[in-house]
């Protein structure tokens, strides 16, 4: 109850600021290709995803991940040499999920049933679940610039392809990550958080 009193008195903006900022602190200052660079910054966002999406918030997940995809989409376009803002970088996301978005809604409900009706798996399924969708998107947005710094426009068909090869690539390498290092971070941070926002 204690919780969910806490959870109730937040500033919803002010939350989603604070994750947006937790995005702007992802090392962007890569070596390499562009391409290195920019799947440098989708591994990173996909683990700072995941610690966040264990919070003890049910739904609220597009409060939580999505300011942290749209810093990922921003700096991805950033590799590429597209300096974006916060609405472009959400125009972006819209359009792309457009296309692929009964995954994306579906993987949202599912996240939002294991922190309520089935939370004592809550971690178990939520962390490789946010994990592999946050390494979809930030693929996405790769190839969207890719093909924007090329002067081309990917259509449906591309962007379906792209994202079936990254929900099997993110699938694979989703059992490399560790999950009790995910949640200790993950505790930590919420500490902070909640702290900053009482």
């Amino acid at each position: 109850m204690k919780l969910l009193n806490f959870i109730n008195k937040i500033d919803k903006e002010k939350l989603a600021d604070e994750f947006f900022n937790i995005g702007d602190s992802v090392d962007d200052s890569g070596v390499g290709s562009k391409e290195d660079r920019a799947n440098s910054l989708i591994t990173q966002f996909s683990n700072v995803c995941a610690i966040v999406a264990i919070f003890p918030i049910p739904f609220a997940d597009i409060i939580i991940l999505t300011p942290i995809q749209i810093m990922l989409c921003m700096k991805v376009g950033k590799v590429y040499g597209f300096d974006i803002d916060k609405k472009s970088a959400k125009d972006i996301l819209l359009e792309l999920s457009a296309v692929v978005g009964l995954g994306f809604a579906a993987q949202h409900v599912a996240i939002g049933l294991y922190k309520t009706i089935l939370p004592f798996m809550g971690a178990i399924t939520t962390i490789p679940l946010v994990w592999s969708l946050t390494y979809v998107i930030g693929n996405l947005f790769k190839h969207y610039f890719i093909a924007k710094s090329e002067g081309k426009t990917l259509n449906k068909e591309q962007i379906t392809e792209f994202y079936e090869k990254a929900k099997l690539d993110g699938e694979k390498l989703v059992k490399n990550i560790d999950v009790n290092d995910i949640k200790l971070k993950s505790k930590k941070l919420w500490k902070s958080i909640k702290t900053k926002l009482a």
